[in-house]
């Protein structure tokens, strides 16, 4: 997957996308951290909106875990406050590593593999964190 960055005055949103997957962050100012993962549709077929889901990340920097729920866009989606803790998920995230999201018993969805960000992911970052002061 390879990364692209957004900045603004009010957003930041990175994107990571290959292979008919996409992961993205949008990060708003004094609002909320959105992370959603966007499958290809015949992995996603069954996944009905709101259906709970687990998603969780490893990487070479560490490992975290949120809860999100399946939307409408046939992808799952999380949220959560602008704090330290999201910004430590976004920053491990930005390293590279896995992704993985458990959706339902059945439904085996493929990790998605990101790879690292490099430098521009290091100054979308700055923007991200900007936000939340």
């Amino acid at each position: 997957m390879r990364w692209s960055f957004a900045t603004g005055p009010d957003r930041c949103v990175a994107t990571a996308s290959g292979d008919h997957s996409v992961v993205r962050v949008t990060v708003v100012r004094n609002g909320s951290v959105a992370l959603s993962l966007g499958y290809p549709p015949p992995a996603v077929r069954q996944l009905k909106p709101g259906t709970r889901a687990g998603l969780s990340f490893s990487g070479p920097s560490g490992h975290w875990s949120v809860q999100g729920q399946a939307n409408a866009q046939r992808g799952i989606s999380a949220s959560s406050p602008p704090d330290e803790v999201s910004l430590g998920r976004i920053l491990l995230l930005l390293g590279g590593g896995s992704l993985d999201a458990a959706a339902a018993p059945k439904l085996k969805l493929p990790p998605l593999q990101v790879g690292p960000a490099g430098p521009e992911g290091q100054a979308w970052f700055d923007c991200a964190r900007a936000q939340m002061i």
